[in-house]
């Protein structure tokens, strides 16, 4: 369910390409026509348009429900899953990734938002080549926390901090802490890994010992 019409087609697209496998109604809201389906397929572009309403009505009804997560909104995914939604995919999706998706959500699998974290963040890791402390210190580095502050909190030595931050840098093509913040924040770094929001604190200016 979609208020977009190219979103709907582009759904309707890659679905279509399986007929033996699943038949595809296309409709652009929770008007109750629904009733009597195996899955729900919503657009959570549709929360971010203040249509928690619709996804009330549907996570209510028979059908479970699959979220499609638009692009950078991470937010809306864990909002929906948090409001019922069985499995949120990202908008982005392969026919046969979505294919899979609406099977396992007719099937009765709900996602676990922790193993749909780590898988998301395993995904950064793979794409980039970063190990998981370097993974950790660039997201409190996106918080805002020193050098000093990071070694204290891991338990490693200054140099130790300085070493994973230059190899990290180096793997995201980072060349100040304010572009692996903007980095880390571009790939929500911070929610992945478990910590609060990402923020670059006015007048917390990069030092020497930082670098």
């Amino acid at each position: 369910m979609s208020r977009h019409p190219l979103t709907r087609a582009g759904i309707t697209a890659l679905l279509g390409a399986h007929p033996a496998r699943v038949a595809v109604l296309d409709v652009a809201s929770s008007d109750g026509h629904l009733s009597g389906h195996d899955v729900v397929i919503y657009d959570l572009a549709g929360l971010a348009a203040g249509g928690s309403e619709d996804l009330d009505h549907l996570v209510a009804g028979r059908a479970p429900v699959l979220g499609l997560e638009p692009l950078g909104r991470p937010d809306l995914g864990e909002g929906a899953q948090a409001m019922g939604v069985a499995i949120v995919v990202p908008a982005s999706i392969s026919g046969p990734g979505l294919l899979q998706a609406v099977e396992r959500t007719a099937a009765g699998y709900r996602q676990d938002p922790a193993a749909r974290r780590a898988a998301a963040l395993a995904a950064v890791a793979s794409s980039t080549g970063l190990t998981t402390r370097e993974l950790e210190i660039l997201a409190l580095i996106a918080q805002g926390l020193r050098n000093h502050d990071i070694a204290a909190r891991l338990f490693l030595s200054i140099n130790s901090v300085k070493s994973y931050i230059r190899l990290g840098y180096r793997k995201i093509k980072a060349t100040s802490r304010s572009e692996a913040v903007l980095w880390a924040v571009r790939h929500d770094l911070v929610r992945l890994v478990g910590g609060g929001p990402a923020t670059l604190a006015v007048g917390n200016a990069e030092t020497p010992a930082d670098r």
